[in-house]
């Protein structure tokens, strides 16, 4: 399953360009997508104290930390005070994860306060990129963060196209005009080594 997210936040990376604003939110899987972006020219606005951290040693990325109260257990930002920060902000594309996602349920979460956060991100967001390995899909949780019109792709693993329930929740999602990419691994890296080793 790391190596499904690894994959997924690796293509979300590539969606970044120098100059951009984007929102990560405090999910493991969006976690992984800091170490693609060490060297981008970027603002990373975040309400997640471990992805802050994460670009504490980048020379070209600063980190916009939302204020509020800390929730301890995921060691992210909740509460009335974020959207204060947000409100002054334009933030170009916005990489988010819950706990699971149906097309009917939308992206579903299990603590109202990290709904309200993610809430607030997605608002404040040009375009939003929802970033779902396969054992997120065909579940819900209790409370509602958007639904498939808010948002303008899902990246997921090949994993999903593997089931029926998640082939057929994407077609719905592709039929509401929202993006699905598929995230390939990358290609063995003993291969790519054994082809360097022929060149030279």
């Amino acid at each position: 399953e790391t190596e499904a997210k690894r994959t997924i936040a690796r293509v979300a990376a590539s969606y970044v360009k120098d100059g951009d604003i984007i929102a990560i939110d405090p999910s493991t899987t969006t976690l992984h997508m800091c170490s693609y972006l060490q060297n981008r020219k970027i603002i990373v606005v975040t309400t997640s104290i471990h992805v802050a951290l994460q670009f504490a040693s980048s020379k070209s990325v600063d980190v916009i930390m939302v204020g509020g109260l800390i929730r301890k257990s995921a060691l992210s930002v909740v509460g009335t005070l974020v959207p204060n920060v947000l409100d002054q902000l334009c933030i170009n594309k916005c990489f988010l994860s819950s706990h699971a996602f149906t097309y009917d349920h939308g992206l579903t979460d299990r603590t109202m306060e990290e709904c309200d956060s993610k809430r607030q991100l997605i608002k404040k967001s040009d375009e939003v990129y929802m970033l779902l390995d396969h054992s997120k899909i065909g579940k819900h949780a209790p409370f509602v963060v958007c639904n498939v019109k808010d948002m303008d792709m899902i990246i997921t693993d090949v994993a999903t196209q593997k089931s029926d329930e998640g082939k057929a929740i994407m077609k719905q999602c592709m039929d509401a005009a929202c993006k699905v990419v598929f995230a390939k691994e990358k290609q063995n890296s003993k291969e790519n080594t054994k082809k360097k080793k022929k060149k030279n």
